[in-house]
């Protein structure tokens, strides 16, 4: 697990079973949390990337053959949420307007679930409390066996961001402007032996108005994630490959 120096701002605590996020005043923010059926072992490590941002990884190995898998890894923040959100899918539970977009954070009392590509950075969710702003996110899945899918699930006393395996979208799929279709999950058989692999990037900051504590999460969405290298071409080169196009194409 991760050190903490005197002048972090957040710190990690074990205690009663659980790791807990604590403040720099001792408020316990929250308290990190995985769901795994039985016969399947965990490991992971906590990373610190700045003050108020970790790397979280779990690993979950199988003991014995599970015939269809099911895993979680949560952060369950200790404070009702004030704004949540969701991004590009669902703001405060998109109480606005006469469209049909997803309303709430549940369908028929179960929690919605989303395909991590729903929202630009892949299974983010974002919320602010009382004292805290909290967002979680993941690393773009490597093959579609990786492919995983996240909830937020705001309560009177506690909010609770989640990245799941395998994929699923309950308990309907928006699949086009105001249309669903039935929902879906994936069942995935382990092997004795088998390892999947969640990893959840936690950033945690005060609250500022007008929602601003949202831009420190998307500035480290940024800085951490994958980006593809372009080349960049020199104007001697852009010439030559307009003559080429010219020449060969038009």
């Amino acid at each position: 697990m991760t050190a903490c120096s005197p002048k972090d701002t957040f710190h990690w605590q074990t205690k009663s079973g659980g790791m807990y996020l604590l403040s720099a005043d001792k408020t316990v923010v929250g308290q990190l949390l995985d769901n795994r059926p039985e016969g399947i072992k965990v490991a992971g490590e906590i990373t610190r990337l700045d003050s108020s941002t970790f790397r979280i990884v779990r690993r979950f190995t199988a003991v014995r053959d599970i015939d269809s898998a099911s895993l979680s890894l949560d952060f369950r923040h200790h404070s009702r949420s004030r704004f949540w959100m969701i991004p590009s899918v669902s703001y405060n539970g998109n109480q606005w307007g006469r469209g049909k977009e997803p309303k709430g954070a549940a369908e028929n009392g179960q929690w919605r679930t989303f395909l991590y590509r729903r929202t630009p950075i892949p299974g983010a969710t974002y919320s602010e409390g009382d004292r805290f702003a909290v967002a979680t996110w993941s690393d773009t899945p490597t093959g579609e066996y990786h492919d995983f899918s996240c909830s937020l699930m705001p309560e009177e006393s506690q909010t609770t961001h989640r990245i799941l395996w395998p994929e699923e979208e309950l308990q309907t799929m928006y699949r086009a402007r105001d249309r669903y279709a039935d929902g879906y999950k994936k069942h995935v058989r382990l092997k004795k032996g088998d390892t999947v692999t969640l990893t959840l990037y936690l950033a945690v900051n005060a609250v500022e108005p007008e929602r601003r504590a949202m831009r420190h999460f998307l500035r480290k969405a940024w800085e951490y994630a994958e980006k593809p290298e372009i080349p960049v071409f020199d104007n001697q080169e852009l010439w030559e490959l307009g003559i080429r196009y010219a020449t060969e194409s038009v």
